[in-house]
């Protein structure tokens, strides 16, 4: 039986709370503001889950995972990105740890992976905006932590969707070149903007930007192989081979994070990200902000 404990409250919380209980007998919701015990170590040993997930702010991301992993929970989901800065001693022994980058279970990108293996690809453009003050509309934005840097805030954290599934469709990344900050009247201080291009081991230009100001919310790919164009919309959920509209069964919101969840704990996350690959989303992002700060392109090394 799968004892299923959600971490933190916010948003994203209340919507992994919702769909485990409709995947699990037995769900708790745990935030700081909880009366019932002292502190999250009293909940674990209280509650004893099998399953954890951790959807608080991103600077509190490492501290809570490690403190589940002391705790030997089996099966732990942290929301992306893992961390909030790189060089982290974590070696987790006794614990699967995955992370959410759950659009990989979206049907439109498995459809176009399934599409382009074949294929020899030759460039690709991305483009994700979403205006911040609308993107969690029943709170203030001024008090999210995507405002602020500090606590994980900014466009590569809140948008490394893109990093992750780029690196899921065409391997590694070799190299890239970013340019992005704070340039908008928007509250706080973290990155609102950025743009990339990127060298992947199966693709050779990638375009990326990624902003807080879109809006309506705007997220597609357009990848061009030897033979055809490939153009999906996320936002409008239309896929178009060479122009025409190829037929996608529809799916609710919420459809990729109960696929996440399964994925987990029927498969122990074999489809969800893992830690080694968040790790190195996470060197991506760095890489993009140091390329931005000394204005030049550089070289990933994968191990």
């Amino acid at each position: 039986m799968v004892k299923a404990l959600i971490i933190g409250s916010g948003s994203i919380g209340k919507r992994h709370y919702r769909i485990l209980n409709n995947l699990c007998n037995n769900v708790k919701i745990y935030s700081r503001r909880d009366k019932h015990y002292r502190d999250l170590i009293e909940c674990l040993k209280h509650f004893n889950p099998t399953y954890a997930v951790v959807a608080t702010e991103t600077s509190s991301h490492f501290k809570i995972t490690k403190q589940l992993v002391s705790e030997k929970i089996p099966l732990i989901l942290v929301e992306k990105p893992i961390f909030h800065k790189t060089n982290l001693d974590f070696n987790p022994k006794d614990s699967i740890v995955k992370v959410g980058y759950n659009m990989r279970f979206n049907p439109f990108l498995n459809l176009l992976k399934e599409k382009i293996k074949n294929q020899k690809i030759i460039s690709t453009q991305v483009y994700t905006g979403q205006y911040l003050p609308l993107w969690r509309p029943h709170e203030d934005y001024k008090k999210s932590y995507s405002t602020d840097i500090n606590l994980g805030g900014g466009v590569l954290n809140d948008l490394s969707h893109e990093l992750d599934y780029l690196q899921w469709l065409f391997g590694p990344c070799n190299s890239l070149v970013a340019l992005g900050g704070h340039f908008s009247n928007l509250y706080g201080d973290s990155d609102d903007v950025f743009s990339l291009i990127m060298k992947f081991k199966k693709c050779k230009i990638v375009n990326i930007q990624l902003n807080y100001l879109h809006n309506p919310i705007k997220r597609e790919i357009i990848v061009n192989t030897s033979q055809k164009t490939f153009q999906v919309d996320f936002s409008k959920k239309t896929f178009l081979e060479n122009g025409i509209e190829i037929p996608v069964n529809n799916f609710e919101r919420d459809f990729t994070y109960t696929e996440q969840h399964e994925d987990i704990i029927k498969n122990n996350g074999s489809q969800t990200c893992s830690l080694s690959e968040a790790i190195t989303t996470l060197n991506l992002i760095d890489a993009a902000r140091q390329s931005s700060k000394e204005n030049k392109w550089i070289r990933i090394t994968n191990k």
